[in-house]
């Protein structure tokens, strides 16, 4: 691929991260499709910056962005990745929605960051949910 190409995907990332930085919930959906498009790509670099701009401006419809993201790059130990599943936890614990549960509730089981899921469960539900996951 010639370098002037390369150097595309730096400028997309730092032109989203640049576009964060001013916090401006109106540049949401702007943010969401590029990094909608960022990830059928497989560009992990862009669609991190997309998830700290969403960390900084929680917002319902950032959800099922949030989500694609984590499908499309999950922590795998044979992946060098830079999305961390910490990093996601704490970015659901900001979006305090109902539509969040699914997205946490997967790691309350996670030996190293399970309580911080759960803790963000328990503040969007109104109550600590325990650790049994069976109803009775």
């Amino acid at each position: 691929m010639p370098e002037n190409v390369k150097d595309i995907y730096g400028d997309i990332y730092y032109g989203l991260a640049g576009l964060a930085s001013f916090r401006d919930e109106d540049d949401l959906p702007m943010i969401r499709d590029i990094a909608r498009w960022r990830s059928s790509m497989d560009l992990e670099q862009t669609c991190e910056a997309a998830l700290d701009a969403f960390r900084t401006m929680p917002d319902k419809d950032n959800l099922p962005v949030i989500s694609l993201i984590w499908k499309k790059f999950p922590l795998v130990a044979a992946r060098a990745t830079k999305i961390f599943h910490i990093d996601v936890i704490r970015l659901c614990a900001r979006h305090k929605y109902v539509q969040t549960i699914p997205l946490l509730a997967p790691f309350v089981t996670d030996g190293f960051a399970g309580a911080e899921a759960q803790a963000a469960l328990a503040e969007i539900v109104g109550r600590d949910l325990g650790q049994s996951r069976s109803h009775g």
